[in-house]
């Protein structure tokens, strides 16, 4: 899922009427109880997780160094049940996106670039968009306030890969996985390129 969320749109909608709508080019995975670097590691259920236990699709969004949220999509089968939820505890976090309508507007490729840090890194994702934990546990499938959509202008996307940005001291191997996934091409990605990528 982290994979395929590559190209997809993430697009916000406020009662004002403004919308925005951006194309995803940068995820990280995060891969349930088994992963030392997820939320729900060891099967922890706190009500600041409670979402990463919703079916896939949820939004799960979090606050973290007292400053920042962060969006997620909660993955794995929509069949499994667990005691006091419907998934596996596992979600996709949205690292960047690519903005292509910014309040209501259509911004050409060209004149793209001037929007450029608008959400290109998580934080700064939620930041311009608003998001925050009273948001979290959204059905994302579900377009109202915040949903993925289709994908955007069609491109032939080259996935990459690397490890995850900012795990500090999370026990290998789950430090080195390549579990960031991004288009290898794009110029909104927020994370570092100079770490070992391959195409995925």
């Amino acid at each position: 899922m982290a994979q395929g969320l590559i190209g997809t749109m993430l697009v916000r909608a406020w009662p004002d009427g403004r919308r925005f709508a951006g194309r995803v080019v940068e995820t990280e995975a995060y891969l349930g109880p088994r992963d030392a670097g997820c939320h729900t590691f060891g099967g922890r259920r706190t009500p600041r997780v409670a979402s990463m236990w919703k079916q896939a699709g949820t939004g799960y969004i979090y606050f973290t160094y007292g400053m920042h949220h962060m969006l997620n999509v909660v993955c794995g089968p929509a069949t499994v049940t667990n005691p006091g939820g419907g998934g596996i505890g596992m979600a996709v976090l949205i690292r960047a996106v690519e903005p292509i309508v910014v309040d209501s507007v259509l911004i050409d490729a060209e004149n793209r670039s001037k929007f450029r840090d608008l959400c290109r890194g998580p934080g700064r994702l939620c930041k311009h968009l608003e998001m925050d934990r009273g948001l979290d546990g959204l059905d994302l499938t579900v377009g109202q306030v915040l949903w993925l959509g289709l994908p955007g202008e069609v491109s032939r996307v080259k996935v990459a890969t690397s490890a995850r940005v900012g795990l500090g001291n999370t026990p290998s191997p789950w430090l080195e996985r390549k579990l960031r996934y991004f288009d290898g091409a794009s110029s909104w990605v927020s994370g570092p390129r100079a770490m070992p990528v391959k195409p995925a």
